[in-house]
């Protein structure tokens, strides 16, 4: 666990290599992604120091890096960037009402999306913006309608850099 001073984050890596991290408390299980139990956690992969005041979790099949403000990378072996979660950006009105909440990811630039499920511009996503809540639009659509009956926190990312998949396991409309 990192601790920041308004939050903090849990990593865990699994001993088949799958990484998983949460905001604030949020646990493993249950999940849509995982059938059955959580995977066993993997001994060796332990949080060190690492530099600007960071910290790192180094297992068989990845790295993850964690900035002092909260960025989260995910590296090949060799030192290679997967991906990049941005710290979670909140918003608390002020007059009271539900707290809004962003996420932001970066990837290399060579990289290709596929998946979020349903979607009406198909399973390659484009640069844009892609919400995780269904709209069902009903009748006939075209590709600004997304998302549409069936969206699936699945996403595929293909790079030089290597392969992954990301599962964002999220009670959140997003």
């Amino acid at each position: 666990v990192v601790r920041f001073a308004r939050s903090e984050l849990c990593i865990r890596v699994s001993v088949g290599g799958a990484v998983f991290w949460a905001w604030d408390g949020a646990e493993p299980m249950p999940s849509y992604a995982v059938a059955g139990e959580a995977p066993a956690p993997d001994p060796r992969a332990v949080l060190e120091p690492y530099k600007d005041g960071g910290w790192q979790v180094v297992s068989e099949r990845l790295t993850v890096v964690v900035s002092r403000t909260g960025a989260v990378e995910l590296r090949t072996p060799g030192g290679l960037l997967l991906r990049r979660e941005l710290p979670p950006r909140w918003w608390e009105p002020v007059g009271g009402g539900p707290v809004r909440w962003v996420q932001r990811s970066e990837v290399p630039a060579d990289a290709r999306f596929f998946g979020l499920g349903g979607r009406a511009a198909g399973p390659r996503l484009r640069d844009g913006v892609y919400g995780l809540w269904n709209t069902d639009p009903g009748g006939r659509f075209g590709p600004g309608d997304d998302p549409l009956y069936l969206t699936m926190p699945v996403q595929v990312v293909v790079s030089d850099a290597g392969t992954h998949l990301m599962f964002h396991d999220n009670s959140w409309a997003g």
